[in-house]
């Protein structure tokens, strides 16, 4: 999930600028980078709790089976 968070963050970016390029030339395009900088927060947040939650399942599990 780490791997596949700038493929999705470029992609959402890249989209939003060219969309943004087609509509309004005269924008400058800073909110598309704020919205891409939230996205990788909350992907990366998501990839450390799940890591975090399959630590904690594996050490127990493996306590439990001993």
């Amino acid at each position: 999930m780490a791997l596949l968070i700038p493929v999705i963050v470029g992609s959402f970016v890249y989209l939003g600028v060219s969309y943004a390029k087609a509509f309004e030339p005269d924008n400058t395009r800073e909110g598309i980078a704020f919205a891409g900088g939230f996205i990788v927060v909350i992907l990366a947040l998501n990839a450390i709790i799940m890591f975090v939650i399959g630590v904690i399942l594996n050490i127990y599990t493996f306590v439990k089976n001993k």
